[in-house]
């Protein structure tokens, strides 16, 4: 979940299958699957503090996931992330696919309006932090994290 997304409610929207399910035949065998799982989530995680260690290398991540239909957020969170690094093309062309979708409900054209917005002022990055930064703010306040301490979108995005 990105916090400039502004819920009130936690999300996963950045999820890869670690690998395929596997069928239980005995306690022997599932703790040898449990055990082998754990290792590969470890790992994973360490793979994830290093593709997301700053906003240049979070961008890079998001804008190289496709663009998929359904996949609103994907394509909105790109869209953001572009949007903060000084790419306004690339952040234009992620978030028309959020315009894209077909507003089936209320949550969808919220995200359509924020894409809109965020599309509106993509070649300032400025006022793109500025409101991401109110955004975010926002939804720390709605999740209880207001007073839990938050790097900052001033840092370089190399």
């Amino acid at each position: 979940m990105w916090l400039w997304q502004d819920f009130d409610h936690l999300a996963f929207d950045f999820a890869d299958r670690i690998q395929p399910s596997e069928d239980f035949r005995s306690e022997e065998q599932f703790a040898a699957v449990a055990d082998a799982l754990a290792l590969e989530a470890t790992r994973q995680v360490v793979d994830l503090r290093t593709r997301l260690s700053d906003l240049g290398k979070v961008g890079k991540c998001l804008l190289q996931r496709p663009d998929r239909p359904g996949y609103l957020w994907e394509s909105f969170n790109a869209g953001v992330a572009a949007a903060l690094m000084g790419q306004p093309t690339a952040a234009r062309q992620r978030l028309q696919s959020v315009l894209g979708e077909e507003p089936l409900s209320e949550w969808i054209r919220e995200a359509q309006q924020a894409a809109q917005d965020v599309s509106a002022m993509a070649h300032d990055t400025a006022a793109v932090r500025e409101y991401v930064r109110a955004r975010v703010a926002s939804c720390r306040t709605k999740l209880g994290l207001a007073g839990l301490l938050s790097p900052g979108l001033d840092q370089p995005t190399g």
